[in-house]
């Protein structure tokens, strides 16, 4: 049972260490007007709008206060939405969409809505997955990026500004480990073996790009940002990465002050919000954000008209102030005008506009402070995985043939998994050693996680194999 349970956890990792737009994890999402979550069984719920099928539910125009089963939609591992779309990634790596297809958002070569889930065209090997507006992406285990959808600002990436009903290939931007999308632009992770570097592509009205202009760009291009980096996150036309110490760094549309840095300026270039630290998790909605505290607590702001801090005012605030009675949070994910949270026990909590029912509690009614959503399946759980870079070392990252991992706090025992969760290597020492030597040669080319228990906690590391 301990083995079940660790793989569990360790899937869990493998699965979010790819950020998508939603959260730290992507056991929820909240869209425009819409939220999901996936259950411990892998089955979807949804709740909310329903006018284009968003639902998932097989009906069109009946919307629903509470969560319903998405229909025929089984082994989801993650879930992303768009405004009026929604997306999931299966444990087989294939990706599936529904709702609003105007643009060819839900990638089945048509742009016919559908109420139910249709799979997205010629997609293999997918880890992860982020919905943007009307646009969504898919990374590859080979570290290349794919998107489909809404193209006006050039946010597929592929050197054009043409829709697409297919994925296309985003041109110039491989060694990819970690995406975000925003409304119309996205973020990625780029790891070539010499140190990992931000990319941005797509809308810049607001500097949301990083690069110092306001000039949109339908090509990958690298920015100036901080290094050790851990976490991406993309909102409306908002950026944000979490460093490896729990900092963040945040560019972009500002008017609310929803990158909480205590003014309403836009931002054209990465800076450091300084009232951030100890933070494991960042996610921007619209006009808002929150952010995930390593002790388990939320803090939030920017626009609050609609309750979306969660602090029981609806004034907004440039500065992160606390959600209310929130305490051992796991999860986040701040949608348009409202937000949603998983504790260590699975409830979930909802808070912010609820005029379409996206709250799931049965009404209407907005709430500016954070409620339980009762009557849901037990969703999915996973560990808190924020990422100790500092406490141990893997030497190279990426490799080709052998790898050192060290700690100075001793290694009790290591496994490496691959994408799928399976253990390519595993050791478990009767003595603490403080250096392991493994090969690789014989692995094939992607991204590996490992996992390595010392006297006082598992750490988790990213690790690239390039043959």
């Amino acid at each position: 049972m301990k083995t079940i349970r660790r793989l569990s956890a360790l899937l869990f990792v493998i699965t979010n260490y790819c950020l998508l737009n939603i959260s730290s994890a992507q056991n929820i999402s909240a869209a425009e007007s819409n939220s999901f979550s996936i259950c411990n069984d892998n089955s979807v719920r949804a709740w909310g709008y329903n006018s284009d099928g968003e639902l998932g539910n097989g009906v069109f125009s009946l919307n629903s206060s509470i969560p319903m089963q998405v229909n025929s939609l089984t082994n989801v591992k993650a879930i992303s939405s768009g405004q009026y779309f929604t997306i999931a990634l299966k444990y087989d790596s294939t990706v599936w969409a529904w709702g609003y297809n105007s643009n060819g958002q839900l990638g089945n070569g048509t742009t016919a809505n559908s109420n139910i889930p249709v799979q997205v065209t010629g997609l293999s090997g997918i880890i992860s997955i982020v919905a943007g507006r009307s646009h969504a992406l898919a990374l590859r285990s080979d570290s290349t990026v794919w998107g489909w959808g809404y193209n006006y600002y050039g946010q597929l990436g592929n050197g054009s500004t043409i829709n697409s009903s297919v994925p296309v290939q985003s041109t110039a931007c491989n060694h990819i480990i970690a995406i975000a999308t925003g409304e119309n632009h996205t973020i990625a992770l780029r790891n070539t073996g010499l140190g990992d570097t931000l990319w941005t592509w797509g809308s810049n009205s607001a500097g949301e790009l990083g690069n110092g202009t306001t000039t949109n760009s339908s090509t990958p291009s690298a920015i100036i940002g901080p290094d050790s980096i851990v976490r991406i996150e993309a909102g409306s036309s908002t950026s944000f990465v979490i460093r490896d110490n729990g900092t963040v760094w945040a560019w972009g549309w500002n008017y609310y002050g929803q990158l909480g840095n205590g003014n309403t300026t836009d931002v054209h270039s990465p800076i450091q919000i300084n009232a951030l630290t100890g933070i494991t998790a960042v996610s921007a909605g619209q006009e808002h954000a929150i952010a995930l505290k390593n002790d388990g607590t939320v803090l939030t702001m920017g626009y609050n008209y609609y309750g979306e801090l969660g602090n029981g005012t609806n004034i907004d605030s440039s500065i992160p102030l606390q959600a209310n009675a929130l305490t051992g949070i796991t999860h986040i994910v701040a949608g348009s005008e409202h937000s949603m949270a998983v504790d260590n026990s699975g409830a979930l909590y909802t808070w912010g506009r609820n005029s379409l029912g996206q709250l799931g509690n049965g009404t209407l009614v907005s709430s500016n402070f954070p409620i339980q959503v009762t009557g849901i399946c037990q969703l999915s759980v996973g560990i808190n995985n924020y990422i100790e870079l500092s406490a141990i070392s893997i030497y190279p990252n990426p490799s080709s043939n052998k790898i050192t991992v060290s700690s100075n706090e001793g290694i009790r025992s290591m496994q490496i998994f691959n994408v799928l969760g399976e253990v390519i290597y595993s050791l478990q020492n009767s003595t603490e050693q403080k250096s392991i030597e493994v090969d690789l040669s014989k692995n094939p080319s992607g991204i590996y996680i490992v996992t390595v228990q010392t006297e006082n906690k598992i750490i988790n590391r990213r690790l690239i194999i390039q043959q």
